[in-house]
């Protein structure tokens, strides 16, 4: 049976990569999107001090050193929300290549959170889960898109 364009081996053409990068930008906008709403949720929970400067790192860091876990669990939720989010939006968008499009947009926030580690001081262990959690939840985000069924295009549509 020869591929047809609803296939998982569709070819990978200009219209194709069109909408795989279109479904990686929406995706990762989304995502980040989705990321702030729980980042400031924590923040409901885990008040900084009045009057601090967040763009100061030694005062950053004195803050996050002294958070609880709960507070490192919401990054972690936000962090995954957004890799999930991410894929299943960019996989939504770049059917049939709903897998390639949610890895790209997984790499992405794989890179993004190893940026924020670097920027931001973590216990180590929130870098080890934090980083093992992207690419995971994104192929999950691409598990829940539905595959488009093969449409055969030389039928023509039944009348009732």
């Amino acid at each position: 049976m020869a591929p047809t364009q609803n296939s998982e081996f569709a070819m990978l053409n200009g219209k194709t990569i069109f909408w795989i990068i279109i479904g990686v930008f929406a995706g990762f906008l989304t995502g980040s999107l989705v990321n702030l709403m729980i980042v400031l949720t924590s923040l409901l929970f885990y008040v900084p001090p009045d009057g601090m400067d967040w763009n100061d790192q030694a005062a950053v860091a004195q803050f996050i050193g002294g958070l609880p876990m709960g507070a490192f669990l919401f990054a972690l939720a936000a962090h995954g929300a957004h890799s999930l989010v991410a894929g299943w939006i960019a996989a939504a968008i770049a059917r049939p290549f709903r897998y390639t499009a949610a890895l790209i947009v997984g790499s992405l926030t794989l890179a993004a959170g190893a940026l924020n580690l670097q920027d931001i001081p973590h216990p180590a262990w929130f870098g080890y889960v934090d980083l093992l959690l992207y690419l995971p939840l994104a192929a999950l985000g691409a598990t829940l898109v539905k595959q488009q069924p093969n449409v055969k295009t030389d039928q023509e549509p039944e009348t009732a």
